[in-house]
């Protein structure tokens, strides 16, 4: 067995590992808004990946889609039980844990637009297909195909006229990644930016621009909640504890040794 980013893999099925269903709904939280949020958390197995729903009195917006197909049927099921409109899906970067399950969202909201910079709206189903063998070996039948989505361009999205600011991120856990900033909620919904106990993906990441980005988050005034997109949501007072696990992680990476 070896741990690899967010979640233990190893060669037990898929259907086994699923039998360990942690799958979860966080929140929701701040109610007392004119939007609140809540999310599908999925089961460990799929990589512990958070879908945050950012809903208003009529309308619903997405921020990210899941990785397999049980997970973003879960997705749907909790849309659906909401009553409202899905106006769009958002994701945020190209990793396939956030993307992967997306046609799975679109066959059941037709009308619901599929978003993302166009930088992720290039890379996300090339990058789903660059993995495709992998991604089947550990999900047999559980991937679903890539879907096409729309570049965007602007500044700010809305769910009931509730402004919501797209931020940008260059660099990091991922090439390029974005979050969105909810102002009247002092809000921010950040991706992998930062991970909430949870292992993050270490693999490819520039640690140095990531601890930058964590400086960023640190910096930025009227948000007093971060929405992770993995684990549960955290004040400005749990980054340094983030920035230590990774720090000390990395410390260990150069004797560490290969025990599988």
């Amino acid at each position: 067995m070896r741990r690899s980013g967010t979640v233990v893999i190893s060669a037990e099925p898929a259907t086994r590992r699923r039998a360990r269903d942690d799958a979860a709904t966080l929140g929701p939280y701040a109610e007392d808004g004119p939007v609140m949020l809540l999310a599908h958390k999925s089961a460990e197995y799929s990589a512990s990946v958070n879908s945050w729903l950012i809903e208003g009195p009529t309308e619903i917006g997405v921020f990210d889609a899941q990785m397999v197909i049980p997970e973003a049927e879960a997705l749907v099921a909790l849309l659906k039980s909401r009553g409202k409109k899905l106006s769009w899906v958002w994701i945020t970067h190209a990793h396939p844990d956030h993307y992967a399950g997306l046609s799975v969202i679109a066959e059941a909201f037709p009308d619901a637009q599929l978003l993302a910079r166009p930088q992720t709206a290039a890379m996300a189903p090339e990058l789903r297909m660059r993995y495709d063998e992998p991604l089947n070996k550990f999900f047999p039948g559980l991937m679903a195909p890539p879907v096409e989505l729309t570049a965007f361009d602007g500044e700010r999205l809305s769910v009931d006229g509730v402004e919501v600011r797209i931020e940008t991120f260059v660099g990091g856990e991922h090439e390029f990644s974005t979050a969105l900033l909810i102002p009247e909620l002092r809000a921010m919904i950040i991706a992998d930016l930062v991970y909430n106990h949870v292992h993050p993906w270490l693999n490819e990441m520039d640690v140095d621009t990531m601890l930058a980005h964590v400086d960023t988050l640190a910096a930025i005034e009227g948000v007093d909640t971060f929405y992770p997109g993995h684990g549960e949501p955290f004040a400005k007072d749990y980054l340094p504890t983030y920035v230590q696990y990774v720090n000390d992680f990395m410390a260990e990476v150069p004797q560490a040794t290969d025990q599988s």
